[in-house]
């Protein structure tokens, strides 16, 4: 058992209700729902979104960046739903992170908002933050990320906004 909690892999965990959307032989298409992770962040950790994937498709298990994100080609917040893509093998693999990175593959995401927001590009260049582990912040020496609001519309007393992003960089919207 020791050994199993320092194993830095995804544990298969066929309790994990997937709710895919598309497979073939290549690549799968997963609705995550909010308030699932997509990926232990500690070993051992189960319930995850990673861990239904290799308990269903134990192929995946050697995909990916590494052990604990198998297949994953990219990743939600916790509490963001949405779909994400898995690759069943590393060619796969390789192919649609090239595709992402290179903004060829289109993310759209909608968000609640207190004020509006008119359409507009935004480009600012995000690192790692210093202070914080798990964010990002805009740095003169961070990677070019690009995002694009597309409309804004009123939602109650909120505003929905319709946002796509063009390259894959964590918390980039």
């Amino acid at each position: 058992l020791g050994s199993e909690l320092s194993d830095p892999r995804a544990r298969p965990d066929p309790d994990v209700a997937l709710r895919v959307l598309f497979e073939d032989p290549a690549l799968v298409v997963v609705d995550k729902l909010a308030g699932m992770p997509s990926h232990p962040l500690r070993p051992g950790e189960l319930g995850c979104l990673a861990n239904g994937l290799v308990a269903r498709y134990p192929e995946m298990a050697q995909t990916g960046y590494d052990l604990r994100q198998p297949g994953l080609v990219n990743r939600l917040d916790n509490d963001t739903s949405g779909l994400v893509l898995a690759a069943r093998d590393a060619v796969v693999f390789g192919q649609l992170r090239a595709q992402l990175e290179q903004g060829e593959i289109h993310k759209s995401y909608l968000a609640l908002v207190e004020r509006p927001l008119e359409p507009q590009v935004v480009e600012l260049p995000l690192a790692p933050s210093s202070r914080h582990r798990a964010r990002v912040e805009v740095s003169a020496l961070g990677r070019p990320a690009r995002s694009e609001i597309i409309r804004c519309w009123r939602h109650g007393a909120l505003y929905m906004v319709e946002v796509e992003s063009f390259r894959a960089y964590r918390h980039q919207v």
